[in-house]
């Protein structure tokens, strides 16, 4: 589910997708630093809530600075590693004493609102964080995710009488 929802948001903002049937294709150098900022960005957001020090710009200031080798340009790593990353998300939310129903709500809520988003101008588009033509931003009006109503909802469930 996770998946389709990822590949559905994708093809709603008409971002370059891969074929299984295709051999696999190479990011581009910007692709590169737009996916590694990005997830930089959300593991920073994740730290902040964990209690640590913003950082974000100096993290987003040091990828955009950084010479990327092509040559070390290893795909199965990187297959590796992004699973990787995810097995260790879901394995935190475990911790967190998340059921597999409740990920499932919150997941949905964040499909909910990333499926209300735009595609970016340009570039200079100032809705931009990532001032990036392949960002995605959000419209004016946006609504983000309503964990808390999720959260909510199961605390009455475990409450409710029968």
């Amino acid at each position: 589910m996770f998946l389709r929802n990822v590949l559905d948001f994708h093809e709603k903002f008409d971002i370059r997708r891969g074929n299984s049937n295709e051999v696999s294709q190479k990011l581009t150098e910007n692709e590169i630093r737009f996916r590694v900022g990005f997830l930089m960005e959300e593991l920073s957001e994740t730290m902040k809530a964990m209690g640590f020090p913003d950082d974000s710009e100096s993290v987003q200031t040091y990828i955009a600075s950084i010479t990327i080798d092509a040559d070390k340009y290893d795909e199965l790593e990187i297959i590796d590693g992004l699973l990787d990353l995810i097995y260790v998300a879901f394995g935190t939310l475990d911790l967190m004493h998340l059921s597999e129903t409740q990920i499932r709500d919150h997941q949905l809520e964040i499909q909910r609102a990333n499926m209300s988003k735009e595609r970016s101008a340009d570039a200079n588009d100032p809705r931009s964080k990532r001032k990036n033509s392949l960002d995605i931003v959000k419209p004016e009006g946006w609504k983000g995710p309503d964990h808390g109503a999720i959260m909510e909802k199961y605390i009455q469930l475990t409450f409710k009488k029968d």
